[in-house]
């Protein structure tokens, strides 16, 4: 028997497609042999960390790909009320593995929440932040990240495109690192854009790979650009630089054999 714990409300194991809106997703690969794997899941919050919300955003909206956006998720905490602690669990089946390998077949998460979070003039560079993937989907550390910069979304839209650009070199990284952290770890970098236009649009996305180079798939898109800076007395500001994450959904299924 294997146990997925998820921690309801602010936090949970793998990433987050839309901010707090209650649905989150978590993964097992330490299989130890053929046989059934019974699956419990547990939520579990102290008090004030999970809150009620109203009108939760539903499965039905996401299968139906509605347009969920994040001012929605931030009212609906802003309106929302603590709730005490409280433990809950539910049976949810199980699978039959059949077949088993103790080869390393399993690449790291797709990271799906690349964001840029601020641009510099001063420095040129761009500070980008995403959920760091693991070894197996979520489960240990990465081996190394891979990310790519370009001045065209298409250019890293597929992985034969994504590999035509040129990786960030390391000597490029101003703060934080490219490499991994533990799987589900938050993850920051601040790189410097070589031979950066002001008030261009640019585009980054990444892949990461494990220590047999299993890869992960090309992540979403993050779109920025560095604005000038305001001329003397001009009254502009720079602080509302606009910063767009890009996604694009999918569906994953595994069939055991």
């Amino acid at each position: 028997m294997f146990h997925i714990y998820f921690c309801y409300a602010f936090c949970a194991s793998g990433q987050d497609e839309f901010a707090d809106d209650g649905l989150y997703t978590s993964s097992f690969a330490q299989y130890v042999g053929d046989g059934r794997y019974n699956v419990i899941v547990k939520a579990t919050a102290d008090t004030n960390q999970a809150r009620a919300v109203d009108n939760p955003i539903s499965n039905v909206d996401i299968l139906n790909d509605q347009s969920i956006s994040v001012d929605n998720t931030n009212d609906q905490i802003a309106n929302s009320e603590p709730l005490e602690a409280f433990m809950r669990s539910t049976a949810a089946g199980f699978l039959s593995l059949s077949g088993y390998t103790s080869r390393d077949l399993m690449a790291p998460a797709r990271v799906t929440d690349l964001t840029a979070t601020s641009t510099n003039f001063s420095t040129f560079s761009v500070t980008l932040r995403w959920t760091a993937p693991g070894d197996d989907d979520y489960t240990g550390n990465a081996t190394f990240c891979s990310l790519r910069l370009a001045t065209s979304f298409y250019d890293l839209i597929n992985m034969s495109r994504f590999t035509q650009q040129t990786d960030v070199s390391r000597s490029n990284v101003l703060s934080g690192s490219l490499n991994p952290l533990p799987g589900s770890s938050t993850q920051e970098v601040t790189v410097k854009i070589v031979n950066g236009v002001t008030d261009k649009q640019y585009y980054a996305a990444m892949t990461c790979t494990d220590e047999v180079d299993n890869q992960s798939e090309v992540s979403n898109i993050a779109r920025f650009s560095v604005a000038n800076p305001p001329a003397s007395g001009s009254g502009r500001s720079t602080s509302g630089v606009k910063l767009l994450m890009l996604t694009v959904s999918f569906v994953i299924t595994i069939t055991f054999m």
